[in-house]
This record gives C-alpha cells, structure tokens and sequence, in this order.
C-alpha cells in the first residue's frame, strides 16, 4: 500500500464524520467541526472560503430562529459619510441651531 494511502485512511479514520468534499466554488453546505478554543468554542473556515467572501479579521454574527448568519465587515470605515455630509448641506440640515444662553434659564437646584 502506498504511504500518502495509508496516510489519508488513517486520516479518514480518525474523523470519520468530517466532509472532505468543499463545495466552495458553486456555494452550498458544508460539514464543519466546532474546535474548543479556551473556554469558548469556534469554527475553522477554510482558507479559500475566506478568500472567496472577502474576509480578513472580523465579521458580523446575527443570530437568528433559523440560525446564525455570518457575514464579512466591510473595511471601509465611514463608508457613505461624505455623500451624507453633502444631502444634509443641500438640504440645509448641518446648520447648528443657536445654543441658548446660560443666565436666559432659571436653574432648579
């Protein structure tokens, strides 16, 4: 028997409910493990998952009836400010109204 055989059957022998078969090309389900980390638990995602969607460091997590849905952050910081910025000039909304003197007021203590 071949060594890298023998080697992959022990493998496969040692996990024998883990899905070899990425599909990560066309999209679909995955079998994956979930690995203790410390006191907490966690999932491993393949490397051409991560790359695939864009994902580097975080992600958002939303956890819901069906489960959770992960999906990656976009590393823009304050994407749409600018555009925002200039609606609200256009529509006169960044003016500060006046502040109101402090001796205008009578203070309860």
């Amino acid at each position: 028997m071949d060594v890298s055989i023998t080697k992959k059957v022990k493998r496969l022998a040692f996990f024998p409910d883990f899905n070899y078969n990425y599909n990560v090309i066309t999209g679909g389900k995955m079998l994956v493990s979930v690995i203790r980390i410390g006191n907490s638990r966690g999932i491993r995602f393949p490397k051409v998952v991560l790359d695939r969607l864009g994902i580097k460091d975080k992600v958002d997590m939303e956890v819901t009836d069906k489960g959770i849905m992960i999906s990656p952050v976009e590393d823009i910081p304050r994407k749409g400010w600018a555009e925002a910025f200039c609606s609200m000039h256009e529509n006169k909304e960044d003016i500060l109204e006046d502040v109101p003197n402090a001796e205008d007021f009578e203070w309860e203590w």
